[in-house]
Order: structure tokens, then sequence, then C-alpha cells
């Protein structure tokens, strides 16, 4: 094109070919058959970096389209490719393809966020954008190659009921795909049942599984790129509670985040644990909210007449040589021969939402022949009572919403066709069950932050107070974050003990300046996060070295003759 028709082209609103180039980058994984696994939008406007898209292979395809394909090719000579590893500050050259190819290969050389950027030449060798200070960023790619790393510890097991630690970390994690499951020793393989536990970055989980036999928990997480983290753990066996038995920690070990203690008190209880059958939301769940497709347990019978204790923990002796499939058919649980007198003190249940399913039984029923199973509540020790609905299905497990924190009374009435069974409660009536609803954070205080001294000097030592009256095992972790742009908090210890102090020794490689985070948990797995204002400065004296001069009283050797 000579420099008359480039002129008569500008004037015409199209300027040097590639001023009218509509580049769109979308990223294509590699191999190209794989697809992508976010599609990209249109290139945002100037000031507004697209949004991310991850990768969790280093090599990947970046197509590009040219608005007007058939005219853009007889005008563009190459399209380049330009990356940015450090977000837009400096930009390198990383090839050049014809439009024709409409695509550009790529691989990264590490794990991270990288940039990408398209110049345009055309056949007299000019670029658009003319300058490099022009360039906008296309496409902004997170490769991330690297499975989040899970670690998961049995907590003790009494009879049916298990319970598991766990922690989570990874830069892209995707808590959305957060999954706790188990599964009876020697079933048939995919035999995992999800446990509707609430997705957080550490956290421990108490169930009934309903069988005496070892069980395998896994824990399996995934970040934004895809790649997954797993973790298992076996639990062995656990020996058979008889009914009517408290279910708690072992001495030394964590409290349950479920009840605390559950007797049988008259007819019509409630209990919070599994009722016989081996179904792991049978049991309270902390994270469980209304009935879904997730919670819905198998359908077991229901005798009919009235209601008896349903009681924790309550599992079928281990009596047959092979481990049961993981949902066997259970025979009901025999009432206890003289049950204790109804009374407010029976059990205490105490729960992290205010939903929850909870199991019950019937004696002497079935489902055709009831007319209604209605759960009833009170929040003034019996004083007064409200119904808070029935069951439409008349079969365990019964959806309890609260409402919100307190402590309160539940009491079930069952009546048959005929119109017999469990009166409805009257001012003064006990509950069955106790309930306490504990969304509340721990509330903490951080003291001091501070480079320690004597015994303790190479340490940061802090210390704090809590106050929590469902305190967990092991509940405080800290973390620590360099003083620089974009910089992520890194957790530093394990779970430790809520002692009011910890001394973390100083690695040699810990940044100058760093913030500090402290998080407390609760049994339920409430949060509490703490962070420094002010970064920790370490102020180490480094050795340095300096010349002085000549030393007129050094002694100086006598030289030795070359040979």
């Amino acid at each position: 094109m000579t420099d008359a028709a480039g002129n008569r082209a500008r004037r015409k609103g199209v300027g040097p070919a590639i001023a009218r180039l509509a580049v769109l980058l979308a990223l294509a994984i590699a191999p190209p058959a794989r697809a992508a696994p976010r599609p990209m939008p249109t290139p945002a406007p100037q000031g507004n970096p697209p949004p991310l898209t991850y990768s969790d292979s280093p090599s990947f395809r970046i197509p590009f389209n040219l608005s007007d394909p058939d005219r853009m090719l007889q005008l563009i000579a190459e399209v380049h490719l330009y990356v940015s590893a450090d977000r837009g500050l400096s930009w390198q050259y990383a090839g050049n393809t014809p439009p024709s190819q409409m695509a550009f290969p790529y691989r990264a050389d590490h794990d991270g966020e990288y940039w990408f950027a398209v110049r345009t030449r055309d056949h007299q060798d000019r670029l658009y954008p003319p300058d490099m200070d022009q360039v906008r960023p296309r496409l902004r790619v997170i490769v991330d190659t690297t499975p989040p790393s899970v670690v998961l510890r049995a907590m003790p097991r009494r009879g049916g009921v298990v319970g598991v630690h766990w922690s989570v970390q990874d830069e892209n994690l995707d808590l959305s795909t957060f999954a706790l499951e188990y599964q009876v020793q020697g079933a048939q393989a995919n035999s995992w049942r999800r446990v509707p536990a609430r997705p957080r970055l550490v956290g421990e989980e108490r169930w009934e599984v309903g069988t005496g036999f070892p069980v395998m928990v896994r824990v399996t997480v995934a970040d934004r790129a895809g790649n997954r983290g797993v973790a298992e753990v076996a639990l062995p066996d656990g020996s058979a509670e008889t009914p009517g038995a408290t279910v708690g920690p072992a001495a030394g070990s964590a409290p349950p985040p479920i009840m605390q203690a559950n007797r049988p008190s008259g007819r019509g209880t409630i209990g919070a644990g599994a009722a016989p059958e081996p179904d792991p939301f049978a049991g309270i769940d902390r994270g469980a909210s209304a009935p879904g497709p997730e919670l819905e347990p198998e359908p077991v019978p229901v005798p009919h007449g009235e209601a008896t204790p349903s009681t924790m923990g309550a599992a079928p002796p281990p009596g047959p040589t092979a481990p049961p499939s993981p949902a066997p058919s259970p025979s009901p649980a025999a009432p206890p021969s003289d049950p204790a007198p109804a009374s407010s003190s029976g059990g205490v249940l105490i729960v992290g939402s205010p939903r929850f399913p909870l199991s019950y039984d019937v004696q002497d029923g079935s489902a055709e022949s009831l007319a209604v199973v209605e759960m009833w509540v009170t929040r003034d020790d019996g004083r007064s009572w409200e119904s808070l609905g029935t069951d439409p299905d008349r079969q365990s497990p019964f959806f309890v919403d609260l409402g919100g924190d307190g402590r309160y009374g539940l009491r079930i009435v069952v009546r048959s066709q005929n119109g017999l069974g469990d009166p409805r409660p009257t001012p003064g009536t006990p509950p069955q069950l106790e309930v306490v609803v504990d969304t509340t954070a721990p509330r903490v205080t951080v003291d001091s932050v501070a480079l320690g001294t004597g015994a303790e000097a190479g340490s940061l030592v802090l210390s704090w107070r809590t106050e929590e009256p469902h305190p967990a095992e092991a509940p405080v972790i800290l973390s620590i974050r360099p003083d620089s742009p974009d910089a992520i908090w890194q957790q530093v210890t394990p779970p430790q003990p809520d002692t009011g102090r910890l001394a973390w020794p100083l690695s040699p490689n810990v940044p100058s300046r760093f913030f500090v985070r402290l998080d407390v948990f609760d049994a339920l797995g409430n949060q509490s996060t703490v962070e420094t204002t002010e970064p920790i400065v370490l102020d180490i004296p480094r050795p340095r070295g300096r010349i002085l001069g000549l030393d007129p009283n050094a002694r100086v050797p006598a030289a030795v003759p070359r040979r």
C-alpha cells in the first residue's frame, strides 16, 4: 500500500490495518482435544483486567479471533504474543504466528499468574499498538499444577461414633468441592457415603456410622484448576455401645461436637444419634440444612405404637465374621426394660447449626398406622410449649429448625390413626432432650505479639485469651504473611492447644517483615480470626566488614623470591 493509499484508508476510518483489529484470546488446555476450563469473555476495557482462568497444565493453546476475518487476513502479516509474569509491569515477547493460524502454543516455565497481550504487524512493518506502553492484557491465566494439601487425622472412636480432624491448604482452593466420605472396610468398591460436613480449611466432625466394624474415612478437595487432593485414614473397630450408654470422648481427647450425654427418659423419647439403622445422616449434622437429595436417609420401616428412645452410639454387637454391606437392614432397638422417668436433665445435645436432622424411632407402630409425628419445643424449661411442625413421611429423621442460638427442650409426639399415642406436652411437661445451639465464634483477645528474649530468644511469642463454652482439643493455628504486595497467608504451625501462649521458633527463611494471624476454632467449627495491623520487624544484626587502612604495628612477612 502506498502512502497516498494509506492516507485514504485513514480518512475512511481504517488507519493502519491493525488499528481496526479486535483480538479475542481464549485459553485452550493442551492437548488440543481437552476443553478449556472456563470460556473467556470479550477483552476487558482499558483499566479493567480480564477475569482469571485456571490451568492444571503448563502447556496450552491460546486461540485468537479476528474481526472481519476475510479483510484482516489480507491486511495483517503477523500476530505477536507477549507475556507478563509480574502482572503487567513488564512484557516479554513470546512468539508470533500468521493470522491464518488463529492460535499460539504456549508453555509456562513454572506455576504462577501470567498475563497475555497481542500486537499485530501489517505488510508495511507497522506495529499496533505502536508502543508497548499501550499494550493491555487480554487474558489472565493462573497455572497451577500442584494438588491441594490435605491432612486427615482420626479422633478417638466409641462404638459406631467416629470422628476425624482435617486441614486443607492451597493457594487457589475451591472449597465448594470439599467432600468428607466413609465406607466400611471390606465393602464393595465405590460404596463411599458422604457426610454432610461444612466445608472449611480446618475442622473436625463426628458422626454415627451404625456399625462397630473398621471404616475408612477420606477427605477430597480440588483447586480452581481442577487438581484434586485426597487423604484417607483407617478407623479400627469400635466396640458397640449398650442402650443408654453415654457416648463421649476418651480421656484426654477432644469433646464431641454433638451429644454430651443421652439418657433415655421415658416414653416418647427422641435421640440425637443414629437409630439402629446404619445411616450416616441419622445422627446430628452441624451443617445440615433443609432436606435435599444428599440428606435423604434410606427408608427404614417404622413400627407402630409409641415412640421409644433412640440411643446415640448404639450399634449391633460385632457378631458376623465378615463386614456387613454399607446399608444392612437391622432390627429395631429394644427399649430399656425399666425406662428412667422423664427428666429435663436427661440428654444435652450441642450443635453448631439451628437446622439439623434428628433421628427417632417408634415402638409398636407402622408408618401406615401413624397419623402424625409432631415435634414440640420449649424455650423456658417446659413452662410453655409450641409445635415445630410434623414429619410429612412419618419416618426418621425429623428435620428440626430452631431458628437461632439458645438452649431448647424438645419432645416428640406420635399418634396413630385411632388417636392413641403420646399426649401433647402441657406447661410443666419436661423435655425429652435438651439442645444447645452455638453458632458463635470464640471470643479471642490477643494481648501481645513480640520477639522472645532469654530462653525464648529466636522465637515469636504470642499471648492471648479465649472465651468459648465449647472448646476444641487443638483449636489454634498460627499463620504469617510477608509484608509485600499480593503476598498470601501461610500456615506455619499445626493445630495447637489453646494454652493462651505460644512460642514459635523463627526459621532462617522467615521474611524480615511479616504480619501475624491467629485462627481459633471451637468444637463446632465456628472460627475467629485475629490479625496484626502492623508488621513484625525482625531487626537481627547481620555481620558486615569494612577496611580501616594500614596497620602500622603489624609485622610484614618477608617476601618470598619468585623462581
